[in-house]
């Protein structure tokens, strides 16, 4: 502790000397002359880079145990050093004194795998072992591993015990305390973290999904919960207890919504792990002719707390937030780090971050020492109007929560950390991993892709992406392949990213930069089709991939990068036809799977009322607010529906929706497991459609799709929301309602689908749908009307409940008794004739209620972490045995009674859906008024 504090007072120290000596030059050489100025800087940057080096740990964050197949296992890990590293298996649970190579499993070959250089102390890899058939491994059965590092030049072998990773730091660390800095990887001293399988039952798999992990607010990290669900009764000690996938549906990163402290520490860090290679961001120069120049990405061009101008105005974006947005590729990767592994964060708070608020000004005579382009691009909007630099909103209140939030975010990251080794895990991106709204209209793609800057940053966005979760998620796309001298788009990437930030004295960076950018389509635009539609564009680099199970299989889809569109301006389709096709198959394959899993980052199936009535009224309203405010900048003027959460839902697209539903069917029962919304929730969908254009009638036994929404780890609605759902019931009643819940379909609209009788009052909306081609129609309100064929496809959405007695729910989600004071009555011994007594314990008990967690038995307002898992239940009216999925939605609430324990993860929202409807009727329009 005491070294890495000196080493802070020095490299700060030498860090002033540097921002002296660059401005005063002129003034120094003057009297010392050039040659002593050489040696001055020389000597500095030597000194800078030797005290940083001795600080960092060789392993920076890491290892995550990624993709887990028979066949295959893979871990990746960032390193501060060049190295090859190998991947070494045991069987069973084994300690590190006792993984010898004379009992070894299985190790990947001698030669071991390269990192990839990202900057000077930052090299990341995802190190591979592909098993032989006698080799492969077994459900049921847990495998340790180690990770065996040679740095390069070195004989000497780094493994996970000889990093200080196999035990507590400090010793007696307790997990949920405040000062544990390294949580023993293994679980217990000396222990080896394990590689499991999916079991061989379906009913004994535990599928983890969460997503919307957001370190600018005050929920707790509910990622830090998978940690306990490995540790409560051991479970990590059981290939059966202990979950066996993890799936990160979006937003592992807030890129737009950096706290200031935070971004202040990462772009220290990231001078430390870069070196001396600077990124060059590119900027219009509008009083030049609009030319566009390049600047340092650096704190003083970029400013921290000062960047929203910059984001909204220059690159085009459309974040409501922005101030502190990750703008270069380092940045991308430090905040990657950071939110994974505490290394990076070192003494904090003592050390690393400003002591008041002032600190973010900007510092004085700002705007002469940074060029006339880069002045303007962060004081002047694009109408050349004064840009609200908002620098007194920044108040020392708002530092100290801030400091707060982060406080608690680091204090459970070795919990993350110790997690994340044990669990295979499978991540995807939402829009945070680059920017609120990412690609959310045509419009929008078009005018940020055509901004230098704004293009810059969904590059570095996409790139830490590919590096840090994408790599992971399908390893063998970033491979060579045996045979094939043509090399995948996936492995072209690696090949470009050590020359995008390339070592001293090496080129080549802008060239990387062009070619990356053509891997991941940015040049690429969105073509208008015959009916003024834009079809989705075809990148090289694809990001949808596939897991296989025991009796389940995984899809896990791309909604961002795919997207088609209606219009300009339109609510995006979220995933194109032609791209529906690719990333699911006409049919199921293989055909034996019990379940599909499939991931959208999007919600699919939203509460009905939401995706019907609120969600089209809700973006209006939020425009209609900020009307004034929105065409002001250049990245929202003209562009409605601004509000993602209340846009990007799928059926805003009915034509793609509804493309995807059938796809879907043929892969019953289907789990879509979604995040985005910032509630949990689940919706049960029943399909019915014909298996064969020809066939006359629709199939008698739905297809099944359940929708479980677990949103977010750590972000939630505004409070407001929060609040109206605690206080007021019938905000869940309304969620119940049946409105949008019903739709029938045909493929054409003549004959006419529906016989109108003549004279009647229908509206003229309902009207209009049955002029469209293909028709689809609400149930309700066609007063008298008739059904003239039967629809081609129909479907019924039904919201799922938490049905547990409140006995069985955690005490801060059971009502608060009348008579605390007395146990020995009810609730009925309150009486008839209620007076002042009796009314009085009634609004305390209202007072008492607010502080527990109500309302949960469907929608869930909290940071949220969701466990899958499945029963065989045998339905007597039927006389058969039907699969059922449930989900566990685990939060944390605290008793007011008892503030000095730390609550536990509890099952505060439990949703049971069966796999097959047999049960239910095809929808039928309403004839009645």
């Amino acid at each position: 502790m005491r070294w890495i504090v000196i080493n802070r007072v020095v490299i700060t120290t030498v860090r002033f000397a540097k921002i002296f000596l660059k401005p005063n030059v002129l003034f120094v050489s003057k009297y010392l002359g050039s040659f002593v100025i050489g040696i001055l800087w020389v000597a500095v940057t030597i000194t800078e880079t030797v005290f940083v080096a001795a600080e960092l740990p060789v392993i920076l964050s890491g290892p995550v145990l990624r993709r887990v197949e028979k066949d295959f296992v893979s871990v990746w890990i960032a390193l501060k050093q060049a190295a090859t590293v190998r991947l070494r298996l045991w069987e069973n649970q084994v300690k590190a004194s006792d993984a010898k190579d004379d009992n070894i499993w299985f190790t990947g070959p001698d030669s071991g795998t390269k990192t990839v250089r990202l900057g000077q102390q930052l090299h990341v890899v995802v190190v591979a072992v592909t098993l032989p058939a006698a080799k492969k491994l077994e459900p049921g059965r847990l495998y340790s591993y180690d990770v065996e590092i040679t740095p390069d030049g070195q004989s000497t072998k780094e493994t996970l015990s000889s990093q200080k990773l196999l035990k507590n730091d400090p010793p007696n660390a307790d997990p949920d305390g405040d000062h544990a800095k390294v949580l023993a990887l293994g679980y217990d001293e000396d222990l080896l973290p394990c590689v499991v399988l999916p079991p061989a039952e379906l009913e004994d798999l535990k599928v983890v999904h969460g997503s919307c992990r957001d370190t600018d607010n005050d929920f707790p990290d509910g990622l830090a919960w998978l940690d306990d669900l490995l540790s409560n009764d051991k479970a990590y000690t059981s290939a059966v207890k202990r979950p066996h996938q993890l799936f990160l549906t979006g937003d592992q990163i807030y890129a737009d919504e950096v706290p200031r402290p935070l971004l202040h520490m990462l772009t220290d860090f990231a001078k430390e792990i870069f070196g001396a290679e600077v990124e060059q961001l590119p900027l219009i120069d509008k009083s030049a002719a609009s030319k566009v120049s390049s600047f340092d990405a650096n704190v003083l061009n970029f400013p921290i707390g000062h960047r929203h101008n910059l984001i909204v105005n220059e690159a085009g974006m459309t974040t409501t937030e922005g101030s502190s947005h990750l703008m270069s590729f380092a940045e991308f990767c430090a905040m990657y780090l950071y939110v994974w592994s505490n290394v990076g964060w070192g003494d904090f708070p003592a050390s690393g971050v400003p002591e008041k608020a002032e600190d973010f000004k900007l510092p004085q005579n700002w705007d002469t020492q940074v060029p006339t382009a880069v002045r303007d691009a962060i004081t002047k909007k694009s109408n050349g109007e004064p840009a609200d630099l908002q620098e007194e909103a920044y108040t020392e209140d708002v530092y100290k929560r801030d400091l707060a939030r982060l406080t608690e975010f680091h204090r459970t990251l070795p919990k993350v950390r110790r997690a994340l080794a044990n669990v295979p895990t499978y991540m995807i991106f939402d829009d945070h991993e680059i920017t609120d709204d990412w690609y959310l209209t045509a419009t929008w793609r078009d005018r940020v892709l055509g901004s230098p800057l704004g293009s810059a940053i969904i590059r570095n966005g996409m790139m830490a992406y590919a590096l840090f979760q994408g790599w992971g998620n399908d390893p063998v796309k970033f491979q060579p392949r045996t045979g094939v001298t043509e090399k995948q788009p996936h492995e072209q990437l690696l090949e470009q990213v050590p020359q995008f930030m390339p070592s001293k004295g090496a080129s080549g960076s802008d060239t990387a930069a062009g070619k990356i950018e053509t891997m991941l389509g940015l040049d690429l635009r969105s073509e208008i089709a015959l009916d003024g539609s834009y079809t989705e564009t075809n990148p090289p680099l694809k990001w949808t991939y596939v897991v296989p199970g025991e009796k389940h299989q995984v899809l896990v889809l791309d909604c961002r990068t795919r997207r088609a569109f209606a219009s300009r301006t339109s609510p995006p389709g979220n995933i194109g036809l032609t791209a529906q096709a690719e990333q699911i198959p006409e049919k199921p394959d293989p055909a034996d799977k019990k379940v599909w899993l499939v991931i959208s980052s999007l919600v699919v199936l939203g509460p009905p009322i939401f995706d019907d009535l609120f969600g089209p009224l809700l973006f209006r309203v939020f425009d209609a607010k900020d009307a004034g405010d929105l065409q002001q900048d250049r990245g929202t003027k003209g562009l409605p529906g601004t509000n993602p959460d209340a846009v990007e839902a799928w059926c805003f697209d009915s034509k793609l929706f509804e493309a995807l539903l059938k796809r879907l069917a043929p892969y019953s029962p289907v789990l879509l497991l979604s995040g985005d919304v910032h509630y949990s929730s689940t919706n049960a969908m029943s399909y019915w459609f014909k298996k064969n254009k020809t066939d006359a009638k629709v199939v008698e036994e739905p297809a099944r799709i359940v929708q479980f929404i677990s949103s977010g780890l750590k972000n939630v609605m505004p409070e407001t929301i929060v609040l109206a759902n605690r206080s007021f019931s019938i905000l869940q009643k309304m969620i119940r309602a049946k409105i949008g819940a019903e739709k029938l379909a045909w493929e054409d609209n003549s004959p006419a689908p529906v016989q109108l009788p003549s004279g009647s009052d229908i509206s003229p909306r309902l009207r209009g749908l049955l002029r469209k081609s293909p028709v689809l129609i609400p149930t309700i309100g066609w007063r008298g009307a008739t059904t003239g064929r039967d629809p081609d496809w129909a479907w019924r959405v039904c919201p799922v409940r938490d049905v547990r007695e409140e006995k069985d729910r955690p005490k801060m989600a059971q009502p608060v008794s009348l008579f605390p004071d007395d146990p020995s009555k009810t609730d009925q011994d309150i009486g008839d004739s209620a007076g002042r007594v009796e009314y009085q314990r009634v609004g305390e008990r209202h007072a008492r209620q607010l502080d527990h967690l109500s309302n949960s038995r469907q929608i869930l307002f909290a940071s949220a972490l969701a466990v899958l898992t499945f029963q065989n239940r045998h339905e007597q009216d039927k006389n058969l045995d039907v699969l059922y999925a449930i989900q566990d939605l685990y939060t944390i609430q605290r008793d007011p009674q008892d503030l000095a324990s730390k609550p536990k993860p509890l099952v505060y929202t439990r949703h049971e859906a069966p796999l097959r409807d047999l049960w239910q009727k095809m929808p039928e329009i309403k004839t009645g008024s």
